[in-house]
């Protein structure tokens, strides 16, 4: 979700992340077995969750997070993206948002970073 959202951002212009799952065009159901997706953004941000919906598996949940950070000139700009896991498993489990500090998007408190 964070590369599709960077994608219409790129293909909207400045200022349009995305709200709609089904506006990102990436096929997904919002509500599956295991998981339950949602996203949000606001014009310097989009945020994209995975939350763990089953009864009886302790997964993780997830949120993604793409921001909009200034470039040197003075009308540009680049998306910088992360995507944080939940230290604790388990249903409904709702991970905080990842920040923007300095221009290096960081992992919220009680998520850390999914390695690559």
């Amino acid at each position: 979700m964070n590369r599709a959202q960077q994608a219409y951002f790129a293909d909207k212009g400045k200022g349009a992340f995305s709200n709609s799952i089904t506006a990102l065009g990436i096929g997904i159901k919002t509500q599956t077995t295991n998981y339950n997706y949602s996203i949000g953004a606001t014009k310097n941000a989009a945020f994209s969750y995975a939350v763990s919906s089953h009864e009886k598996k302790n997964l993780t949940s997830y949120v993604g997070a793409v921001f909009l950070v200034p470039s040197s000139g003075a009308n540009d700009a680049k998306t910088v993206s992360i995507l944080c896991e939940t230290n604790a498993l388990g249903k409904n489990i709702q991970p905080s948002i990842p920040i923007l500090q300095n221009g290096v998007p960081v992992c919220g408190d009680g998520t850390v970073e999914v390695s690559k």
